[in-house]
């Protein structure tokens, strides 16, 4: 799709590969149409060729596959889904902006690389003066001010699992929320356990080269028998693998099934040397307003518990 292209047109892909204007397979079809279609067709004007580089790349960000941009253009329709855009993109501001004539406000600049691995970002955030300004860290000078002994509170904080990876740590989120005086974690719903195996190896990793004892991190499991209550997991962002939900849902007791993958999903977590090292707890809550799964997160905390038990008696 070319970036002057119409991005509310919902058979024009997104895709810049193809021909130069996007509409064919490659360019020897685009100039083999072009040859058999020649007319002389009015030109755009500039400030309509503005106007759809704006709403291309505003687009571009929300849709970045064909898929989602097209079904939701052909349920809106173009008029309305410009409009519902507007809403929350100030569009004909922007348009504006982009097209107004001006001077380079910056002609040197200084470029410069630090690898994201680790802890880097905490160890680089106080000497390029982050901790400084008002505006930046501001979850971690909460922590810090309310950590202080003079306010009595003890202070934890949400830790998710899913989102650690090699080029954002969580582990090292962790690491510096504890620094400031975080006295504990709490995790999203389980219901997947390798990210969180992961997660509490590199926590611990990153607590011994730092020095410092690690924090407790409470496990949050939730049990689950209803395809609605699935959904709104994972509309709360909890990852729940297709077979995980194929083995609850398939199961003659939906309830039963969840309770026996979140006892594995724990066994899981404790099978690894970090839990002899790092603080670990249950979190047992219910996110149903069905009886039937509220009186299963007591069955849950009662299962969850023996596991529990077992691992403290090795």
């Amino acid at each position: 799709m070319s970036t002057f292209d119409n991005p509310f047109n919902p058979s024009r892909s997104l895709n810049s590969s193809g021909c130069s204007c996007g509409r064919h397979i490659n360019q020897a079809a685009h100039e083999l149409d072009a040859a058999a279609q020649l007319q002389c067709v009015p030109g755009e004007s500039e400030d309509k060729r503005y106007e759809n580089v704006v709403a291309s790349a505003v687009m571009r960000a929300i849709f970045p596959e064909d898929v989602g941009r097209r079904a939701f253009l052909q349920s809106l329709g173009a008029s309305t889904a410009l409009a519902a855009l507007s809403q929350f993109f100030p569009l004909k501001t922007a348009t504006e902006v982009f097209a107004a004539p001006g001077t380079i406000e910056k002609k040197d600049l200084k470029v410069g690389f630090i690898p994201i691995t680790c802890a880097t970002p905490i160890i680089m955030a106080k000497p390029m003066g982050f901790y400084e300004k008002p505006a930046q860290y501001v979850p971690i000078r909460a922590i810090r001010i309310a950590a202080e002994p003079a306010s009595g509170l003890t202070v934890g904080a949400v830790v998710i699992a899913e989102r650690h990876s090699e080029s954002r740590s969580e582990a090292a989120r962790l690491l510096a929320k504890g620094l400031e005086g975080c006295a504990y974690f709490i995790s999203q719903t389980v219901y997947h356990a390798p990210p969180t195996e992961a997660l509490l190896r590199d926590y611990l990793r990153d607590c011994r080269g730092a020095g410092i004892e690690p924090r407790r991190v409470v496990l949050t499991f939730a049990p689950c028998g209803r395809d609605k209550t699935l959904a709104f997991l994972r509309w709360l962002g909890v990852h729940i693998p297709p077979d995980t939900e194929r083995a609850i849902l398939g199961a003659a007791r939906p309830l039963e099934k969840s309770i026996e993958i979140c006892r594995d999903n724990l066994r899981r977590i404790l099978e690894h040397p970090y839990a002899a090292e790092v603080p670990l707890g249950v979190n047992v809550e219910s996110v149903s307003i069905n009886r039937d799964e509220i009186d299963a997160s007591i069955d849950l905390a009662h299962a969850l518990k023996e596991i529990l038990d077992q691992h403290v008696g090795r």
